[in-house]
C-alpha cells in the first residue's frame, strides 16, 4: 500500500510491516504462514474437541516418561523395546491401580464419618473407572 495510508493508522508503533519512502509492505516466509494457519485452526471448535483426548493423556505419558524412565530405555531392538516398553507400562498400572484401592479404602473410611452422599458418589465414580479398565476401553479409530 501506499506510504500515506499507512503513516496514518493509530497501530503504526506494533505494526509488523516494513516501510520505505514510497511503499510499506508486509513479508511472510512459509513459516509464518503456516504458524498462522495453525493458530487459526487451533481455535475452532472441531480441535478443541478432538484434541481434548491428548490432552487427557498428556499427564499420563509425561508421569510414565519421569518415573519409570520410559524416554531412555537400556535397551536395542525391537523385541526388547516392546518388552521393555509393556514391562514399564504394566508396572505403571499396577502403580495406579494400588493408589486406586487406597483411595477406596480411605473414602469408605470416611464415609462413615463425615458427609456419605458426596463419599458415595466419589465411590461409585472410581467404581465405574475400575469397571472401565477391567472390561477395555472402547477403542478409537484416527481418521
Amino acid at each position: 500500500m501506499l506510504g500515506g495510508t499507512c503513516c496514518k493508522c493509530p497501530l503504526k508503533s506494533r505494526c509488523p510491516i516494513s516501510r520505505d519512502p514510497m511503499l510499506c509492505q508486509l513479508r511472510l516466509n512459509g513459516q509464518d504462514l503456516r504458524l498462522a494457519q495453525r493458530r487459526a485452526a487451533e481455535r475452532t471448535d472441531d480441535f478443541k474437541t478432538d484434541y481434548r483426548m491428548r490432552g487427557g493423556i498428556e499427564a499420563t505419558n509425561s508421569m510414565l516418561k519421569r518415573v519409570t524412565g520410559l524416554d531412555r530405555l537400556q535397551v536395542r531392538g525391537r523385541p526388547a523395546v516392546f518388552s521393555s516398553i509393556l514391562l514399564k507400562v504394566a508396572g505403571w498400572n499396577l502403580l495406579r491401580a494400588a493408589s486406586v484401592r487406597s483411595l477406596i479404602a480411605k473414602l469408605t473410611k470416611g464415609a462413615t464419618a463425615g458427609d456419605s452422599a458426596s463419599t458415595s458418589l466419589a465411590i461409585s465414580e472410581l467404581l465405574h473407572g475400575l469397571t472401565l479398565l477391567r472390561n477395555g476401553f472402547p477403542r478409537f479409530t484416527v481418521a
